[in-house]
């Protein structure tokens, strides 16, 4: 080895030293990607799909899609990173959710006493594209009626599981290609082809 490929072999392994600590971060990127992508793709960590709700309206929709699982979505994020390991996963907001939709629960469960909104029928004019006059009705949050006091009862839950979040083959198939890739931009980046 002659000292031209003395020093780009330092410079390459010396970039690599840069890059090798920041490869958890690269990898919990992908971990997070991937769990949000089940939730539109309606499939789970193996690619099997989600068994379907027997109250989804619309049937092109995917199943973990909705206003509680948009937040539960969102919320799946990197929990901490270091230079030797990542941990993704849920915050202490969504966590009975995520837990719940990710395992499965079939149990009888205790909902505490809460005070719920009251809702009133509303109905109300409207003009067509067309130009013809309409009415609707519509529920709205009755206001002047305050809150309702719900007391403790006790609800059986059955939710089928539904894995979107865990040890995965595609996952582990996806952070090896993004780390391969990393490894061999910076390769490149370092080598003299790409400096002449």
């Amino acid at each position: 080895m002659n000292i031209k490929e003395t020093i780009e072999f330092t410079r390459i392994v010396d970039a690599l030293a840069v890059l090798y600590p920041k490869l958890p971060n690269f990898a919990a990127i992908t971990a997070v990607n991937f769990f949000k992508e089940r939730f539109v793709l309606g499939k789970d960590i193996n690619n099997v799909p989600f068994k379907k709700r027997k109250d989804n309206v619309d049937p092109k929709r995917a199943v973990l899609v909705g206003k509680g699982t948009a937040i539960l979505k969102r919320d799946v994020q990197k929990i901490r990173v270091t230079d030797e390991y990542a941990i993704v996963g849920t915050t202490r907001l969504s966590a009975p959710y995520a837990k719940a939709n990710n395992e499965g629960v079939n149990k009888t469960v205790t909902v505490r006493s809460h005070r719920r909104l009251r809702f009133k029928k509303v109905k109300e004019n409207y003009t067509t594209k067309k130009g013809n006059e309409r009415t609707r009705t519509s529920k709205q949050v009755d206001a002047a009626a305050g809150k309702i006091q719900v007391g403790t009862f006790k609800r059986h839950m059955n939710l089928p599981k539904r894995n979107f979040m865990g040890v995965s083959a595609f996952l582990d198939r996806r952070i090896q290609k993004t780390v391969t890739q990393q490894v061999l931009k910076t390769i490149i980046a370092n080598s003299s082809k790409s400096i002449s």
